[in-house]
């Protein structure tokens, strides 16, 4: 059994976090099988978004996503100390881990502050978001181990090349072109994506979509029976930037169907109402100076959705930060002449502090799959 563990945020570097130190327990725990201590690192209750147990029972008895109360939380703990994971801290930055176990499969952690304590509030398949995102993941390793044509490359042919060469470049952006989709399998090998998680440019999301439909796999098999599933799969040019990119590229929510992704900084330029630095309680700021929300607009610049990818630890105030950025406004995003609906991953910078408990906090919300 092998586990690879990342703790991502966009653009960020490592470091020893409060969510690493929960992670680093919830590991130990695990190899222990030692449920009285993962008890203490799982938020109650917690919410429950798949996972493949090879253990048939635990299958069966946790076969749809669910909010583990507590009536069933006692053989929740006791499944997952059948999953047998070890963990490798090589890639290690913020609040969401993900975690690989037998065949291949993967586990995402989502993890939050609660009472002082950071705690996983979310364990499921990775990337997942809503209900109908139902099929199993794997690692971009494994998928990789099936495939029958294509390449992970982008191609090198000067038309493709040159596309590229004219995205834009932010001062602050990465020197290297990105797209992070997920990639699904079907039972026949077939190949879609089912989520367009984020992308450097619209050509780098339009050149890297073109190179996955040329893609072909072998069925993925469990017990020598075709199952579908999906890869987190980070396609990055040139290839030679892709080993240091793939380990600082992190992923929130899929971006909804019909809008394009685009830069933060691009959209920041057509911003006409709202600011990006925000002022929070002096105890956000033990813990983290930033977040990240996931902001997509229409094509009148009207804020149609806006969700968390990269959390403060603390709900209440993430709570707070979605409805500061809801009112923000902006002009069409246009695009070859065409006003068009487009979505950024937006860094918001903590302001100066207030002092604690002068901004009143909104009651946590646990992580569901409404909407």
């Amino acid at each position: 059994m092998r586990l690879v563990v990342a703790l991502s945020l966009l653009f960020a570097c490592s470091y020893e976090s409060p969510s690493t130190e929960t992670i680093r327990a919830f590991n130990k725990a695990i190899a222990a099988r030692n449920g009285e201590q993962l008890d203490k690192l799982l938020q109650n209750p917690l919410e429950y978004g798949g996972i493949a147990f090879q253990d048939s029972g635990c299958s069966r008895d946790f076969a749809t996503p669910v909010t583990i109360t507590e009536t069933r939380r006692a053989r929740f703990l006791q499944c997952l100390t059948t999953l047998g994971m070890q963990w490798n801290p090589e890639r290690v930055m913020f609040e969401t881990a993900t975690f690989e176990h037998h065949g291949g499969f993967t586990i995402e952690a989502r993890l939050s502050l609660f009472e002082k304590h950071t705690r996983i509030d979310w364990l499921g398949f990775e990337g997942r978001y809503s209900a109908a995102d139902s099929l199993p993941t794997i690692s971009q390793r494994t998928l990789e181990t099936l495939r029958t044509q294509g390449s992970i490359d982008a191609p090198s042919d000067p038309a493709t090349v040159a596309r590229l060469a004219r995205e834009p470049r932010e001062p602050r952006s990465t020197p290297y072109s990105y797209a992070i989709f997920k990639v699904c399998v079907s039972e026949l090998g077939e190949t879609t994506i089912g989520g367009r998680y984020d992308a450097s440019s619209p050509i780098a999301e339009s050149v890297f979509s073109e190179l996955v439909t040329g893609w072909r796999f072998r069925p993925f098999l469990v017990d020598g029976r075709p199952i579908a599933v999906c890869a987190m799969t980070r396609l990055v040019a040139p290839k030679e930037k892709a080993a240091s990119a793939t380990k600082r590229i992190g992923f929130g929510a899929p971006a909804p169907e019909g809008f394009t992704i685009v830069g933060y900084e691009a959209l920041d330029r057509v911003r006409t109402l709202g600011s990006s630095n925000f002022s929070l309680p002096k105890a956000a700021h033990a813990h983290r100076d930033h977040t990240t929300i996931q902001l997509c607009i229409d094509s009148s610049g009207s804020v149609t959705r806006a969700e968390i990818v990269d959390s403060s630890l603390i709900p209440a105030y993430d709570a707070m930060m979605l409805g500061h950025v809801r009112t923000w406004h902006y002009e069409p995003y246009v695009i070859d002449g065409v006003a068009t609906p487009v979505c950024a991953n937006v860094r918001i910078k903590f302001g100066a502090p207030t002092e604690t408990g002068s901004t009143p906090l909104a009651k946590p919300r646990a992580r569901t799959f409404g909407g």
